[in-house]
């Protein structure tokens, strides 16, 4: 005849609970996600910040490049120092400054015809940004 044994396991028979060992690392896994869920927030809220921004330079330069081309049709390319290239704007309450700067040459072949290279910089979070365009104005 075989008898048989009880086999007993090395850690014990505690059934009632989680080990102090199972709570630490459940706490670890839980506080790495949360800290990875608070970083990409505010990586998006930085994101945000920019493409805000940028929308608004956006906007900035096509309204000078508008202003250019009007002044040239109307004056000439003497009319073209009067546009106001320094803007200071309130965007949520904080003042922040856009640099512009604009270049005028004349294209060889034609009279009537300037390239106007003209950029908006900023800086935002300690990096400067910058975003230019070149377009050429007419005086018809």
């Amino acid at each position: 005849m075989i008898k048989k044994t009880k086999m007993t396991s090395l850690i014990g028979n505690n059934k009632r609970g989680f080990t102090f060992i199972e709570v630490m690392v459940t706490l670890m896994i839980l506080a790495t996600g949360v800290v990875m869920i608070y970083k990409t927030f505010l990586m998006s809220l930085d994101r945000q910040t920019y493409l805000f921004h940028r929308l608004y330079a956006n906007n900035l330069l096509d309204q000078k490049i508008a202003e250019a081309q009007q002044l040239f049709q109307e004056t000439g390319r003497s009319g073209l120092e009067k546009i106001n290239l320094s803007e200071s704007v309130s965007i949520r309450n904080q003042v922040f400054p856009f640099e512009i700067k604009a270049f005028v040459e004349n294209i060889l072949d034609l009279e009537n015809v300037l390239q106007l290279d003209i950029g908006i910089f900023w800086s935002e979070h300690g990096r400067s940004v910058r975003l230019t365009r070149s377009v050429y104005i007419s005086s018809f």
